[in-house]
């Protein structure tokens, strides 16, 4: 079964072609701490007299809009061709070597698992296709030295990687590079999650999901979810006993690691009724002061003070419709946010 790419960094399919021997080509991928886009630079260097950049013609778009996310073209001089090319718009350069930088997205290259875990790779299974390029590719002479690398956030760690051509890996701190000798038709599967994935494993363990509590990693950290109505009697600011023991055992997971805890208050669109109304005006209030009442537990359980902070949302960012019981039930919550310390 042959290979081939359909979205190799950019939106649309591309790749390069040289009437050249021994290019040289060198790609960086500086990822943003979402995980899923990136600014991505690449220079080529070949003894050819000219260089074509080629993009798919199926997605129809006016040749201007195929560099919309390009920041910087080397050289400047350039031109168009749509027609050497069949399938192709062909940005054509009049010298063997270009640089380029432009912003990209991954969503169509990157897929993340249940542990979290990103894995990014350039190629697609294609039944009864006989093409004979595919991947991150050159033509006619295969690459003389072929240079990959990703420079990851602090916000992300690297799992592992593989390439289909035999190469050198090398990590230096947050930076994976991979460099090839005489290769072509290159496909790349490079996997990495959150650095703050020991935390999330380690809170796992001590808080239990259920209906009430929710635990879940994404690229900026870890979210536990609590239930209000697991924490707190209706209208009360006054955490339950329960509720106590979860946020004891969830201070004992953190006591000793460099984070930031941010304790979220939200609330259903309910107006606050009756003699509540008095002490709580508006859901607002009702939500910093049950925010601040886990701020003084999780101190209490020795967390210091200058890392919790207290934010109060009432019923401005709900997650679930207010107009059913059970929607109202979901939007009254304590979101408790842990963040590398200084993100």
């Amino acid at each position: 079964m042959h290979r081939r790419l359909t979205q190799l960094i950019l939106l649309s399919l591309w790749s390069l072609t040289a009437i050249a021997a021994q290019p040289v080509s060198e790609k960086i991928i500086f990822l943003n701490q979402d995980g899923r886009s990136a600014f991505y630079y690449d220079t080529s260097r070949s003894d050819s007299k000219e260089y074509n950049l080629l993009f798919d013609k199926s997605e129809g778009r006016p040749l201007d809009e195929h560099l919309n996310n390009y920041l910087y073209i080397y050289p400047n001089e350039h031109n168009w061709d749509t027609r050497s090319k069949p399938g192709y718009d062909s940005l054509h350069f009049n010298q063997g070597s270009f640089a380029f930088l432009h912003k990209t997205s991954f969503d169509s290259s990157i897929t993340i698992d249940k542990n979290s875990i990103y894995t990014y790779t350039n190629e697609e299974e294609v039944s009864g296709d006989n093409r004979t390029n595919y991947g991150f590719w050159n033509s006619p002479d295969n690459f003389h030295h072929f240079t990959y690398t990703w420079i990851f956030p602090s916000n992300f760690e690297i799992v592992d990687y593989q390439s289909n051509r035999p190469g050198d890996w090398e990590i230096r701190g947050n930076t994976l590079s991979y460099f090839g000798k005489n290769v072509n038709n290159l496909i790349f599967k490079i996997r990495y999650r959150p650095a703050m994935h020991a935390t999330f494993e380690e809170i796992s363990k001590v808080v239990e999901p259920s209906m009430d509590v929710e635990v879940r990693q994404d690229a900026k950290g870890v979210k536990v979810t609590l239930s209000a109505t697991l924490l707190f009697p209706p209208g009360s600011t006054e955490v339950s006993k329960f509720g106590r023991k979860i946020l004891n055992d969830l201070a004992s997971s953190l006591i000793n690691r460099d984070t930031q805890i941010i304790v979220e208050g939200h609330t259903d669109n309910v107006p606050i009724r009756s003699s509540l109304k008095e002490k709580f005006p508006t859901n607002w209030e009702l939500s910093a002061n049950r925010a601040t009442s886990i701020i003084h537990i999780l101190s209490a359980a020795g967390i210091k003070q200058k890392r919790l902070e207290a934010h109060a949302f009432g019923s401005t960012r709900p997650i679930a419709s207010n107009k059913t019981k059970k929607g109202r039930r979901s939007n009254r919550r304590i979101e408790i946010l842990i963040r590398e310390a200084g993100s």
